[in-house]
């Protein structure tokens, strides 16, 4: 029911109703448009543009030319008596005896009466007087007056009642009881030619009141400069405002009042509000938004049944029977995009089916035949209980549980009701982990894991005990070995033929120092390990006594690496011995010449240290032939020792090793050289 107009800049809607309204374009106005109208009372309507003032009476334009001074704030105002006041901040003047010439089509008057410069004009409701602040500024350090002027006498004898005001003056209006109301940085209420504070209006101080009407013969309308509107009633404030539904998002210039109607105009739009006394009684007020746009509204005015509206394009005259049928469309709601983890999703098959972790995101639109803004509303049926409302046209949501949803979005303008909803499923499956039975399976799992780790650490225990019996045992085997009967025998045997030899003295230091050896060997079974010092001193003693026995068939040397701290470093007990005991049964008994054998301790790295053993007997392979019991015994201590140190290691995470080479390959007596890899600082 509306006309539509395509262009290269858009398609455009003209009202249906516009042929019910009555245009008169700005060419009627010398092209330029109205700054001001108000209503006569013989039914016409003045209109200034500034520099003429027109009357619009029986649809006919009369003019009368008065030019002013350009300047803001052009007024005219209708009086009774065929009089009004026309002019801006610079000058006004007073017109009497105002007639019409038909013929002429022009405004001719008897009086014409300068007014001073007057800033604000209110007249009283009985038009007999009018009062105005006479400047628009005070001068500097001076205050403004007040002046009250009587339209009952003959200009020549207007009175003025001069009034000084502290504060700049925003505006002056009087009430429904016909008194002033003064709006300065206070509200002042003038009784009896006395200022006094309005205490009903104190709400409102420190801010300018732009616009003042009567509503009722109880009731005053003021507009405030943050665009918030108040009804007073018996000494009470109300905020109409705050009742409306929705916001007026531009300010108000404009606002009039005729018969239970407010009229509200912003820059572009009208607004109306039925009977917005019923705020007095706690009742609903509806704000309706005329379906019709303008460009730059200068006022408003209701005269002969009809709504006046002057705007850069002209005057347009709509009546009020026309506007009481312009009902608002409800808006369509309808989704312009939905994105699923930044993905558009097919908008035509009207649900989505998700699984895990989500990022939704709603963008909607509306279809709205008129300028008038909409209101969304939307909320996920399933997991939200109220609407969410707002001017927004888009949602994301993320992360919803699983389960089964519908979106919905409606939408409205500030006069229509709500829009039937429309509806898009989502359907959210949990990820396998998110499924209840995975909880189930992984506290299984979870128990399953801790068993497994009890019963390993009580295995890896068990093996350990089981280490640790094996190394006291051979630890045990390995002391037998360095006491073994033929050693002690041959050690009593020596002393003894000192003794025979009547040589004390030896057999007294020979006993001393096996003495010693014995007493160190046992001491060597309470410890796992023995310090680096203690072992070299042990080694010193066992070779002393094997080299007096032996009647000095060989010689030692025993060498630490520099950068080995013997009292610090801890090593193995009983490890070394056997094979130095190896040395010299092996190598250096059946050589012919003097045997010679040297030990060397160094570091290999901070947990492990390489003992090198060498000596330049007969070698391995000639030692075989020599073989006895005696031998036998050796190589099984070499074996236990070699079975400790594979243990050792185990326990310590540590590679230990045993080697054997020759010292001089090549040579008739090739020696042996034993290199072992050992744990230290255990």
């Amino acid at each position: 029911n509306n006309i539509w107009i395509t262009s290269k800049k858009g398609v455009y809607k003209i009202s249906r109703h516009f042929i019910y309204s009555r245009h008169y374009n700005p060419g009627f106005f010398g092209n330029e448009p109205i700054e001001a109208m108000c209503s006569d009372l013989d039914g016409g309507v003045w209109c200034t543009n500034g520099d003429k003032i027109y009357l619009l009476y029986n649809n006919e334009i009369y003019s009368l030319d008065i030019h002013l001074n350009p300047f803001s704030g052009t007024q005219v105002i209708g009086l009774n008596n065929n009089r009004i006041i026309f002019g801006n901040n610079s000058g006004r003047f007073l017109l009497t005896g105002i007639s019409k010439d038909p013929l002429s089509k022009k405004i001719k008057y008897l009086h014409k009466f300068n007014l001073p410069p007057l800033a604000t004009i209110a007249i009283d409701n009985t038009c007999r007087k009018f009062s105005a602040n006479s400047l628009l500024l005070p001068p500097p350090g001076g205050t403004c007056s007040l002046l009250t002027f009587s339209l009952e006498k003959p200009i020549t004898e207007i009175n003025r009642i001069s009034r000084t005001c502290d504060y700049f003056m925003w505006g002056l209006f009087y009430n429904t009881t016909n008194n002033l109301i003064i709006n300065e940085e206070k509200n002042y209420i003038l009784t009896n030619n006395k200022k006094l504070p309005y205490q009903v209006l104190a709400p409102l101080n420190g801010k300018p009141i732009l616009i003042h009407t009567i509503l009722s013969s109880t009731t005053d309308l003021y507009s405030s400069d943050n665009d918030s509107i108040y009804l007073t009633n018996n000494n009470n404030l109300y905020n109409l405002t705050s009742a409306f539904i929705y916001p007026i998002d531009q300010r108000i210039r404009r606002i009039i009042y005729d018969r239970k109607i407010l009229f509200l105009s912003t820059w572009n739009n009208v607004y109306i509000c039925d009977n917005p006394l019923q705020l007095l009684d706690n009742k609903p007020v509806h704000l309706q938004l005329l379906d019709l746009n303008f460009r730059n509204i200068y006022d408003i005015i209701i005269q002969n049944d009809s709504l006046y509206i002057v705007t850069d394009e002209g005057l347009t005259m709509i009546s009020e029977a026309v506007i009481r049928n312009i009902k608002p469309y409800v808006p369509i709601p309808y989704l312009q995009s939905i994105m699923v983890n930044d993905a558009e999703v097919d908008l035509s098959k009207e649900e989505i089916t998700l699984t895990g972790n989500n990022k939704i995101s709603f963008r909607f639109g509306s279809i709205n035949y008129s300028a008038s803004p909409v209101i969304y509303s939307y909320k996920i049926e399933g997991l939200e209980h109220d609407w969410t409302t707002g001017k927004a046209n888009s949602v994301v949501y993320q992360n919803i549980s699983m389960g089964n949803y519908i979106f919905k979005v409606r939408v409205r303008k500030a006069s229509t009701d709500w829009s039937k909803p429309i509806e898009f499923k989502v359907t959210i499956h949990a990820h396998f982990w998110q499924h209840p039975l995975f909880f189930v399976f992984l506290s299984l799992l979870f128990t399953g894991l801790i068993a497994l780790i009890i019963i390993r650490r009580k295995n890896i225990q068990i093996k350990r005990r089981e280490l640790d019996h094996q190394l006291i045992t051979l630890e045990q085997k390995a002391l037998q070995s360095m006491m073994n009967p033929h050693f002690i025998f041959n050690s009593l045997g020596s002393i003894q033929t000192y003794l025979l030899e009547k040589k004390s003295g030896e057999a007294g230091l020979y006993l001393s120092q096996f003495a010693r050896l014995i007493r160190q060997n046992l001491n060597a079974i309470n410890a796992a390990s023995i310090n680096l010092e203690e072992e070299i001193d042990r080694l010193k003693n066992y070779l002393d006594l094997e080299k007096l026995r032996m009647e000095n068939k060989f010689d030692y040397n025993i060498e630490v690496d520099e950068n080995v701290e013997e009292a610090d470093v801890q090593i193995p007990s009983m490890i070394i011995q056997p094979f130095v005991e190896n040395a010299i049964w092996h190598g250096i008994a059946a050589l012919e010449d003097k045997g010679q054998i040297n030990i060397k301790f160094q570091m290999q790295d901070e947990k492990s240290m390489t003992v090198i053993i060498e000596d330049n007997g007969i070698g391995i392979k000639r030692s075989e032939a020599y073989s006895t019991k005696q031998e036998k015994h050796l190589h099984l201590g070499m074996e236990m020792t070699r079975k400790r140190l594979e243990l050792l290691g185990k326990k310590f995470s540590i590679k230990t090793a045993i080697e054997f080479f020759e010292t001089y390959p090549g040579t008739a007596n090739p020696g042996t050289r034993v290199v072992l890899v050992m744990p230290v600082g255990i």
